[in-house]
């Protein structure tokens, strides 16, 4: 077992998790069959690049930080909030509806 492929397989898990989503879910997402995305989540084996591609685009995360290079993308939420409480509170509240609107127009 390389520390790569159980960097890889923290991550997959780790992103599942956050998703709410399901090893099944995920297969269906990428074609991927389940028996292999068990041998990435134990880390058994390292993804080639190509489903490594697959996976962080059906977990919304980069390829680069499935691979263990970038910072976990919760990092992403405080800068958010600090940018979020930045702005005057009229300009807050248009924040909010314009994110209402996008999650209520989704496909």
């Amino acid at each position: 077992m390389s520390n790569t492929a159980k960097v890889i397989g923290q991550r997959i898990t780790t992103a599942l998790e956050y998703r709410g989503m399901t090893a099944a879910d995920l297969s269906r997402k990428t074609g991927i069959d389940e028996g292999a995305l068990s041998s990435y989540r134990s880390g058994k084996y390292a993804p080639r690049q190509d489903r490594i591609y697959l996976i962080s685009q059906a977990l919304d995360v980069t390829p680069s930080w499935l691979m263990g290079y970038d910072a976990d993308p919760k990092a992403a939420e405080g800068a958010v909030t600090e940018l979020f409480e930045k702005l005057p509170k009229e300009q807050q509240g248009q924040v909010l509806d314009y994110m209402r609107f996008l999650l209520n127009n989704q496909k």
